[in-house]
C-alpha cells in the first residue's frame, strides 16, 4: 500500500483570532428606472430579484446601474494566536512559538494594515461591477412577477465570466509576503522534526562491506572484457583505453 508523507502526522492545532474593531463605510448607488420602481408590485417586495429589475442598466454614456464607490474599511486585529490542543510531531508543536515570535515582530499587523486596501481595490474593481452588471441583465429571469421569468435554475446553471480582479501592487505585494510567512513556517517545522528526530548511525562504507561476491566469481576478465562486463567490443575498447591511460607512464615517469 502507498502511504503518504502526511499520513505519520496526527495533530490537532487551535486557531484563535479576534478583532478589536471592524469598520466599513461605502458609498453604494443605483440608477432606478421610476416608472418601474412606481409599478413595483407590493407581493414582490421580498424578492431580491424583482427589486433588481427596477434598475437601469446598458446605459449609452457607460455608466453602471449599480456602483460602490470611495469605500474606507478599517480593521484592527486583537489577537491571533495557535495552540497546540494535541501534538505528537515535534515540528508542529513547535509552530505555536513560532506564530508567537511573527505575532510579536509585527507580521500579521502588517497584513491587516493592508486588507482594507485590498478589500476596496476588489470591491469597487471590474470584477464586482461585472458582477452586478451579470444580475441585473438576468434579473427578470428571476422574477415571478416578470413576463420573461424561467426560473431560478437558469441563473444557476449559466457560466459568466467575470474576469479575475486586477493584480495591484499591493495586492501582490501582501500575497507573496503572506506566502514567504507560509513557506517559513513550514520550513521551520520541517527542521524541527528533523532535528529532534533519532538516525541510527551508518558506517560510510556499508555498502562496500556488504557487497559479497561468489567464492570463485570473477568481476572482470581482463583478457575478455567485453564479454565478462557484458559491454560488447565498443565497452571493451572503451575500459581498455581508460585502463592504458590511467595506468600509462611516459619515459619520465609522468602520465
Amino acid at each position: 500500500t502507498n502511504s503518504s508523507f502526511f499520513d505519520s502526522f496526527n495533530d490537532t492545532l487551535g486557531l484563535s483570532l479576534g478583532f478589536d474593531s471592524i469598520g466599513l463605510d461605502a458609498t453604494i448607488g443605483a440608477r432606478v428606472r421610476l416608472l418601474e420602481f412606481l409599478k413595483f408590485p407590493i407581493s414582490a417586495a421580498l424578492n431580491l430579484n424583482c427589486w433588481l429589475t427596477t434598475i437601469r442598466r446598458n446605459l449609452p454614456s457607460g455608466e453602471r446601474g449599480i456602483f460602490v464607490q470611495n469605500l474606507i474599511a478599517t480593521i484592527s486585529l486583537g489577537r491571533f494566536g495557535l495552540s497546540c490542543v494535541d501534538c505528537t510531531t515535534p515540528g508542529v508543536a513547535s509552530l505555536p512559538a513560532l506564530i508567537s515570535l511573527m505575532q510579536g515582530d509585527g507580521a500579521f499587523d502588517f497584513i491587516m494594515g493592508r486588507l482594507p486596501s485590498i478589500l476596496s481595490d476588489l470591491v469597487t474593481g471590474d470584477a464586482m461591477h461585472a458582477y452586478f452588471d451579470d444580475r441585473l441583465d438576468n434579473s427578470g429571469r428571476l422574477c415571478p412577477f416578470r413576463d420573461d421569468f424561467r426560473g431560478e435554475t437558469v441563473y444557476r446553471t449559466r457560466i459568466v465570466q467575470f474576469g479575475f480582479p486586477e493584480l495591484t501592487p499591493t495586492f501582490v505585494d501582501t500575497l507573496l509576503f503572506v506566502a514567504f510567512i507560509g513557506a517559513t513556517a513550514l520550513a521551520f517545522g520541517f527542521l524541527e522534526n528533523q532535528r529532534t528526530r533519532s538516525f541510527e548511525p551508518t558506517d560510510p562504507l556499508s555498502a562496500e562491506n556488504n557487497f559479497e561476491t561468489p567464492e570463485g566469481a570473477t568481476l572482470i576478465d581482463w583478457s575478455d572484457v567485453g564479454r565478462s562486463t557484458k559491454l560488447g567490443e565498443l565497452g571493451e575498447w572503451a575500459l581498455l583505453e581508460l585502463n592504458s591511460f590511467l595506468t600509462g607512464r611516459t619515459d619520465s615517469g609522468i602520465l
